[in-house]
C-alpha cells in the first residue's frame, strides 16, 4: 500500500468511531447496552407514604448513654499560655496525620491554649493513640473522658 491509499481508510475509521460514540447519545433508547448485553431500564420506584398521626409515642432507648457516660476520649498533649506555642504543636501533630484541635480555656481570667488529639471512641483505642504519639513524637499526654454536652 502506498501512503495515499491509507488516508481514505483512516478517514473512514474516524467517521465510524465518531458515529459509534455520538449515535447512542442522540437516538432515543429504552435499554442499556453494554458489550452486547441488553438490560431493561428500571422502572421509577413508588413510595408508599404513611400519614403521620399525633398519637405516636416515643420511648427512650434503654441502651442510650447519658453524655457523662459516653465512652469518648481526648488526649491532651499540652497546655500553653502562648497561643503560638499551641499552634506550633498542633502543626507538628497534623504532619503526622493526628486529628488535633486547640481549645482556649480561661482559668482565673487568664487564657490557656490546650492542644488535644481526638476524640477517640473507647478507652483501649485512646491508650493506643497515647502510646503511638509517645513512640513517634516522644510526647506524653493526659487522657480524659470527652463530654461534648457540658451539664450544669
Amino acid at each position: 500500500m502506498q501512503p495515499k491509499s491509507k488516508l481514505p481508510i483512516l478517514f473512514i475509521l474516524v467517521i465510524i468511531a465518531m458515529l459509534v460514540i455520538i449515535l447512542p447519545n442522540v437516538l432515543p433508547h429504552k435499554t442499556l447496552t453494554t458489550l452486547g448485553f441488553q438490560y431493561p431500564m428500571p422502572q421509577k420506584p413508588t413510595v408508599n407514604a404513611v400519614p403521620l398521626t399525633s398519637n405516636i409515642q416515643t420511648k427512650k432507648s434503654p441502651t442510650a448513654l447519658k453524655p457523662q457516660q459516653a465512652n469518648v476520649w481526648l488526649l491532651q498533649i499540652g497546655s500553653f499560655a502562648d497561643k503560638n506555642n499551641a499552634v506550633a504543636l498542633q502543626k507538628k501533630l497534623l504532619k503526622y496525620k493526628f486529628t488535633t484541635t486547640v481549645v482556649m480555656e480561661r482559668i482565673n481570667k487568664k487564657a490557656f491554649y490546650r492542644v488535644q488529639v481526638g476524640p477517640v471512641i473507647g478507652k483501649k483505642h485512646a491508650i493506643r493513640l497515647q502510646n503511638k504519639i509517645h513512640t513517634e513524637l516522644g510526647l506524653s499526654g493526659h487522657l480524659f473522658n470527652y463530654n461534648p454536652i457540658k451539664t450544669a
